[in-house]
C-alpha cells in the first residue's frame, strides 16, 4: 500500500477533503488517497483497484477495460468497473462502493493461476490488468461511444504497434469489423494531431 491513503487512516474521509481541495491528495477510488505524484504511477493505481476488487472478487480476476486503461494510464476512475472472471459469481452486497461488470473471459486465470491468454496478461503489483494491446482490442469491441476515447488514451500513452494486425486476426469475437474500423479512424485522427 505505498503512496496510498485510507480514508480514517490517519485523516478522516472529511480532512481528506479539505486536503484534496488544497491538491495535497486526489482521490483515486472510494476511500482511497494519493499524493499527486504518487497517483501518477501505475502500481499505485492497480493497488487501489486491487483493494476494491480483491476482497470481493474471485481469485485470478483481470483488470479489463476501462479498468485496465485508468491503470495503465490514469485520468478519471471509470463509474463502473470491469473485470474478467474465471466464473460467473455474484457480488456480495453492499461489497463495493463502485458497480462492477463481471465478464467471463480468457484473460482470467484459473485454479492454476494461469489464463488462456496469459500473454495478453500483466502484473501491476497485485492486480492482474490487461496488456496495453488487449486493452485497446477490448475498448474497440465495446459499443460504449466513450469506449473510444479511452482506447485512443491508451495509444497515445503506450503507442499502436501491433494493434492493427492483431484486430486482421482471426477471432470469434463479436464486433471486430467494427473495431477494425474504430481503430482506423483512431489512429488517423492520432496521426493527424500528432
Amino acid at each position: 500500500m505505498e503512496g496510498l491513503i485510507l480514508a480514517g487512516e490517519p485523516f478522516t474521509p472529511a480532512e481528506l477533503q479539505a486536503l484534496g481541495s488544497r491538491g495535497a491528495v486526489v482521490p483515486l477510488v472510494p476511500g482511497v488517497w494519493a499524493r499527486p505524484e504518487a497517483a501518477r504511477r501505475p502500481g499505485v493505481r492497480a493497488e487501489a483497484l486491487w483493494m476494491l476488487g480483491g476482497p470481493v472478487l474471485a481469485g485470478g480476476w483481470t483488470a479489463i477495460g476501462s479498468s485496465a486503461a485508468w491503470v495503465l494510464t490514469g485520468g478519471a476512475v471509470p463509474e463502473r468497473l470491469h473485470a474478467a472472471v474465471p466464473h460467473f459469481h455474484r457480488l456480495p452486497a453492499g461489497g463495493s462502493p463502485l458497480p462492477w461488470t463481471l465478464t467471463q473471459s480468457d484473460v482470467a486465470a484459473g485454479p492454476d493461476g494461469q489464463a488462456p491468454a496469459e500473454e495478453d496478461v500483466l502484473r501491476i503489483g497485485p492486480l492482474r490488468v490487461t496488456t496495453p494491446e488487449r486493452t485497446v482490442e477490448d475498448l474497440l469491441l465495446s459499443p460504449d461511444p466513450d469506449a473510444a476515447r479511452t482506447a485512443a488514451a491508451v495509444i497515445a500513452a503506450h503507442g499502436a504497434a501491433g494493434l492493427r494486425e492483431r484486430l486482421a486476426r482471426h477471432s470469434r469475437r463479436s464486433g471486430v469489423v467494427a473495431a477494425r474500423r474504430r481503430l482506423d479512424v483512431l489512429l488517423g485522427a492520432l496521426e493527424a494531431a500528432g
